[in-house]
């Protein structure tokens, strides 16, 4: 396994780069650009779709897992790594594509979710017929994946933000495969840890480029997969989920409270909890960090259920998560502001 993920870690790293280094000039030849308007945070065009890059580096990355682990591994054992890589990459690919479509040239939204719907159905209709879990679940994957993938692109807002989203989610996954001997989602993981760090310099902490929806979305997929496919190998939900349960606290309350405030749901905003911290003067970079920090201490917490601690111990960490995930999301009402709005100022690649 250790050649697998030195063989993965480097192609994903590597294509990142190149990819990188090539996307941009391009994507800045067809005019690509985020310009700024009221509702951003940032202050000056940045390149926008930068976001391919680690998609594609995740995606090679994984193929190259795949192919080193395959030769220690028996036939039945490559057929069920194959299955696991394929619809991995396929549902990251499709999702990308769409996101691409968006930046490149905008889609309904009833027609993106709808179309989000099926891809995700066909990508639970896999999970299913893997682990022959019942039926039941293609609903609950379907909607749930599509609610992962589209709050991780509402929470791409401000520097650095969504890199470390993914460095954190693919280290803790790394860490519990580990634990848990599945050497293909392990390396799935590692690639999406190298790639989504690979590109962290070219995002923050000043922007030359942004992610993108094709970023968001490949990265929201590529998180969205690991996480169902640990639950259905065994893995407790709160394992499982503590990396992302930042982001769907900050989009889901985020929603919660804008429905209440009867807000066309539709509408731009920048309201979402990070972004109203960057109104009260915090830098970019510390938002982030603010972020990443709950999202580990989330993490650490759940070691509790990976390592099935007395119950008391797991009760203990739910209750202080959850005193945890309710302070971010306040923050904005107990932190003192520090200056005027923060709107970072980006560097043109």
């Amino acid at each position: 396994m250790i050649l697998a993920f030195l063989v993965a870690g480097t192609v994903a790293a590597v294509v990142t780069a190149l990819t990188l280094a090539v996307a941009v000039p391009q994507l800045n030849k067809h005019g690509i650009i985020d310009v700024p308007s009221d509702r951003s945070s940032h202050a000056a065009p940045i390149t926008r779709g930068g976001g391919i890059a680690p998609v594609i580096g995740v995606v090679t990355g994984i193929i190259a897992g795949w192919l080193t682990l395959s030769t220690a591994m028996s036939l039945m054992q490559t057929a069920a790594a194959l299955m696991i890589a394929v619809s991995t990459i396929v549902f990251v690919l499709v999702f990308a594509g769409f996101g691409f479509a968006e930046d490149v040239l905008g889609l309904h939204v009833g027609s993106r979710l709808a179309l989000q719907l099926v891809v995700s159905a066909f990508f639970a209709v896999e999970l299913i017929v893997w682990s022959g879990h019942s039926w039941a679940w293609l609903p609950i994957i379907a909607v749930s994946n599509v609610v992962g993938v589209n709050f991780t692109n509402f929470m791409d807002g401000i520097n650095g933000i969504t890199s470390l989203f993914a460095a954190v989610a693919g280290a803790w996954f790394l860490i519990v495969e580990i634990h848990g001997g599945e050497p293909t989602l392990a390396c799935i993981s590692l690639v999406l840890l190298v790639a989504a760090l690979v590109f962290l310099p070219s995002n923050a902490p000043r922007a030359k480029v942004f992610m993108g929806d094709v970023g968001s979305y490949g990265i929201g997929a590529a998180v969205c997969a690991v996480v169902c496919w640990l639950i259905f190998t065994g893995v407790s939900l709160p394992v499982a989920l503590a990396p992302v349960v930042l982001y769907l606290s900050d989009a889901g309350f985020t929603l919660v409270r804008r429905s209440i405030g009867r807000e066309n749901l539709a509408d731009a905003h920048r309201t979402h909890v990070y972004q109203r911290l960057t109104d009260l003067g915090y830098p970019h970079i510390a938002v982030t960090l603010m972020t990443v920090g709950v999202s580990m201490a989330l993490c650490t917490l759940s070691t509790a259920f990976l390592f099935n601690a007395p119950v008391i111990l797991r009760l203990l960490a739910i209750v202080t998560g959850a005193i945890i995930v309710v302070a971010y999301l306040a923050s904005p009402r107990w932190l003192r502001p520090v200056g005027r709005r923060h709107r970072q100022i980006g560097v043109r690649a």
